[in-house]
């Protein structure tokens, strides 16, 4: 039994450690984990300026019978994303190291193709504008063709985890801009 506490407490010292130099990027064969991160190896990395809708995040869809139908918008993103990159060789350049879920920050590309332009040019992620603004012309034009989330009547994914995960910190979810709040009303209204 001790051995085994020790043996843990040794591979959580050294996970701690794996970190601890700033990554410049990682490559490997990609698995998707959502909509707006994958992992490489043991590597998870969340891609930089782009918020997916969560896994388990739902939008409604007005029916022309007047009737509103449910859209697992969360696993259509996150399929997206699958079609674009598992099983494809990826290489992500790492921004940051240090987030609270244990995971890094980064832009991911399979040879050029940049992953969180697509997303956000698809449709299925928003610009994450509390990050960064990188992405806001794709996400207009998505919206403007009325593509991916932009079809559909959606909370954007920080009010949607503010809203439903009690994992979320009380003064991450302080900190959202009006426009995470009220990014809502100008999906497809």
């Amino acid at each position: 039994m001790k051995k085994c506490f020790l043996w843990t407490v040794f591979l959580v010292f050294m996970a701690g450690t794996a970190f601890a130099e700033p990554l410049a990027s990682v490559t490997g064969i990609a698995k998707i984990k959502d909509g707006d991160t994958l992992l490489i190896g043991p590597v998870e990395v969340r891609f930089s300026g782009v918020d997916a809708p969560e896994h388990d995040q739902f939008c409604t869809q007005k029916q022309q019978d007047g009737s509103t139908k449910r859209v697992a918008a969360g696993v259509l993103a996150t399929e997206f994303l699958k079609q674009l990159a598992e099983a494809k060789p990826v290489r992500c350049d790492i921004h940051d190291n240090k987030t609270s879920y244990n995971r890094v920050i980064g832009e991911c590309f399979v040879g050029d193709v940049n992953l969180s332009q697509q997303m956000v040019r698809g449709g299925w992620g928003l610009a994450y504008v509390r990050f960064s603004s990188a992405y806001l012309a794709e996400e207009l034009a998505a919206r403007q063709e009325n593509l991916g989330i932009h079809r559909f009547k959606c909370l954007t994914p920080a009010y949607f985890r503010c809203r439903n995960y009690k994992n979320e910190t009380a003064s991450f979810c302080r900190k959202l801009t009006k426009d995470d709040y009220h990014r809502e009303s100008r999906i497809n209204q």
